[in-house]
Parts: C-alpha cells; structure tokens; sequence
C-alpha cells in the first residue's frame, strides 16, 4: 500500500491545531506533529522530513509563519500551505516569495481544509516529477552526446540510441496524460461548481458539482449555453454577466437562482482565460453559500403579528421605499429595530435575489475608511500594491446598509454615493 503523505502543522492557537489534525488524520493523512512557535516546528521538520507544512503565518515568537517554513522547505524539500486569519497585502507579497502551493482564510471548513491539501499534494509531487523527467532527459542527452564524441557508431547503434530516445519522450508524453486525468480528477472532487466557455459561451468543460447542480451529464452540458439550463431571468442575467468577462473583467457576486424549484444561493465568481494578449473564454466557480446563510437572516413579520398602528404605518412606509432604488434614511432610537427595517426594504424590492451588506460605519478607522469603502488601483498610493475592491463594489446590485454613518467623518460623508447617489453604483444605499 502507498504510504499516506505527512503533514506538519505549524499553529498556536490549540483549537484550530487539534481541528486540523482530526480533519487531516480522517481524511487519511499523517499528521507529523503539530508546532506552537518556529523553533519547534523546524526541530519536528528535520526530525520527519514532511511531505506538506500547513502554517499560520502570524505565529508567536521570533521568526513568523513565512520565515519558519521558508526555512523548512529549504531543508526537506516539503511543500507550503500557508493559514491566515487576515488577508493583508504585505503579507501576502512576502509569502508569495516563497512558492507556496495554496492558501487558506480562516475560519477554515472541512472540506476547503481536504481540498486544498490534496491540490497542494498533486503540486508537489508533479513538480518532483517534473524535475526528475528534465534531469532524466538531461542524463540522456548528456550521454548522447559523450558517446557521438568518443567514437562514431555502426548504423544500427545509432538507430538504438535513437530509439531510447524516443521511449523517453513516450514517458513524458504518458506522464503528462497521466497528470492531466489527475488534475481533471481534483476538480470533480471539489464541491463547487466549475466550468469554462469558450469565446461564443458555449460550455467546454464543467466538473461534476456543476453537473449535479444543473441535474444533468456532463456530456449534456458541453456544447451548450446558459439559457437551455436556467430560466429566462437567471439565463439573461448570466449572458450579461459573461459579456462583461469577455471585454476583460473579473466578476464577483452572490446570486439567487431556482434549482429543481427551489431558491439557492450562491457566490460567483467568473474571470477571462488570457492567452497572450487574447481572450480565449470564461472561467468560473459557483458556490452553494445557502446553508451558511441559515440563522444569519432576520425573520419577516407576518401581518397578523404587527399590532401597532405606529408599526403598520412603518412598513407601510418601508415598503413604499422598497419599490424605488433611491437612497433611503432611516433613523430612531437605539434598539428600534433599524436593522431589522432595512432588511425589510430589501426583501420587498427587486434586488432581493442579490446581496444585503451592512457596514458600521463607526468601526472604520478613519485612515483606511475611503479605501475600505472605494477601494482603490494598484500605484494609487504608497503601499498600494495590487487593485483592492472596495465595499460599495462588493455590494453589486444589491443593498448596501451604512449604519452609524453619523460617526463617519465629515469629509468622506460628502462622497458621491452618501450625498445623492450620483455615482456609478448598481447598490441601493440604507
């Protein structure tokens, strides 16, 4: 039997470790040990030699995360997935440094922690594999030439060397076929939804959870589009959303669409497939994010519960504002219930199938409030590395509730979107 690959993980916070250990001893891995600070992770590394080190980048003592598996992967070889609890730029550029195979956000589930391991895993050992066949092929090559040098052969030798040749190249040729049914074999594990068009949105490519959410084959699927699966609303926003990603952008939304009756959530995301400086088609990934959904959302109230005059003529009023797509006010007292009204005016208004996304606006440090909230282009400022998505795009045609935006700072107040909605936005503001 092949031996289960071993996994050291690096982590301080003993929950999250005793987490990972079950998670990664259940799916058939063997844990190393598991690391508090840098100096007793590179002594248990050294000791083992892992195949794969999960760190928190943000451990306790002298060195962090990062340097300790840097370290690590110097001296065994072993391959990096890095935890954080943050996604913060610099970081993030520093660990890029060191090559690692994946990362991780926390809170972390089961099956994101299992599938990013095996991923991580099938990286490494294609990799190996990769540097074994170059320096086999470079050993070939090498001997080639040293014997063309020391002597010329009869006609048959030089045919049997060429023939050797070309078995190596067979190999190769096998081993990448062989690689490529793995990875197709990755995908179909995953519990999202993914698949790829082409420049005409024709489906070439979908993964099995994307197949048994449409209720259908794979074969059904490829060579066909959007609309002969969903219906005329989903297919006709689907088809907008793909015209988008053709012309170069990067979508990110959550979305309601109606499965075999029923109304599921989901978080989408779909970017272009460059090739050089052309657009060859579309990739994407749809989560199901309804069960997370569960319990977070407010209960409507029925008309039989409301008993106060003062209450009907609220809603009455809340639902007046619901079939606009203005800005609406909304104020009172501490415990009132401006929340709950909120969420009212958006489940009674067309963008009910997007996002509802609250703020509070006075957890905002006020340095980084107009970065949060508009984000902001690579090179816009000092440190700005990469392009950052700012709160308001992040609510994308659904309602953006800005609470305690009282105890915002007057300047950033008197922005487009708070003074009058004048802004290119597709969110309604609460």
């Amino acid at each position: 039997m092949t031996k289960p690959a071993t996994i050291l993980i690096i982590e301080d916070q003993a929950a999250e470790a005793r987490f990972f250990q079950q998670s990664l001893t259940q799916a058939g891995y063997e844990v190393l040990g598991m690391a508090a600070s840098g100096e007793e992770a590179i002594g248990l590394a050294l000791k083992g030699i892992p195949d794969l080190v999960l760190a928190d980048i943000a451990i306790k003592g002298e060195v962090d995360g990062i340097e300790v598996s840097q370290i690590i992967s110097a001296q065994t070889g072993a391959g990096i997935v890095y935890l954080s609890g943050h996604s913060d730029a610099d970081l993030l550029e520093k660990a890029k440094i060191t090559e690692p195979f994946g990362y991780l956000v926390k809170p972390i589930e089961f099956r994101e922690l299992i599938s990013t391991v095996a991923m991580a895993l099938y990286k490494r050992e294609a990799q190996r594999r990769l540097v074994e066949s170059e320096e086999l092929l470079k050993q070939a090559n090498e001997e080639l030439e040293r014997r063309v040098m020391e002597r010329t052969r009869e006609l048959f030798e030089a045919n049997r060397k060429l023939q050797e040749e070309i078995e190596v190249r067979k190999g190769i040729e096998a081993s990448l076929k062989e690689s490529e049914e793995r990875f197709r074999t990755i995908l179909d594990l995953s519990g999202d939804s993914m698949f790829v068009k082409d420049q005409s949105r024709v489906y070439t490519m979908v993964n099995t959870a994307m197949a048994e959410m449409l209720g259908r084959q794979p074969e059904d699927i490829i060579g066909k589009r959007s609309e002969d699966f969903f219906t005329e609303d989903d297919a006709s926003h689907i088809r907008e959303i793909d015209l988008r990603v053709l012309n170069g952008e990067r979508i990110e939304e959550e979305r309601t669409r109606r499965i075999d009756a029923t109304d599921l959530k989901f978080l989408d995301t779909c970017f272009p497939l460059v090739q050089g400086e052309r657009i060859d088609g579309i990739c994407g990934v749809s989560r199901n994010i309804t069960d997370r959904r569960l319990g977070t959302e407010i209960p409507l109230p029925h008309e039989d519960d409301v008993v106060s005059e003062a209450m009907r003529n609220a809603l009455d009023d809340a639902l007046n504002a619901a079939r606009t797509d203005g800005t609406v006010l909304i104020t009172g007292e501490s415990g009132t219930g401006k929340d709950w009204v909120a969420r009212y005016i958006h489940a009674h208004s067309r963008r009910s199938a997007w996002s509802f996304s609250s703020i509070n606006c006075a957890a905002l440090p006020s340095d980084l409030a107009e970065s949060e909230l508009f984000g902001h282009e690579s090179g816009a400022f000092t440190g700005a590395r990469g392009r950052k998505r700012g709160l308001l795009e992040l609510a994308e045609g659904g309602t953006l509730l800005l609470n305690e935006i009282g105890e915002m700072d007057l300047r950033l107040q008197a922005k487009g979107p708070f003074q009058n909605n004048s802004c290119n936005l597709t969110s309604r503001l609460l």
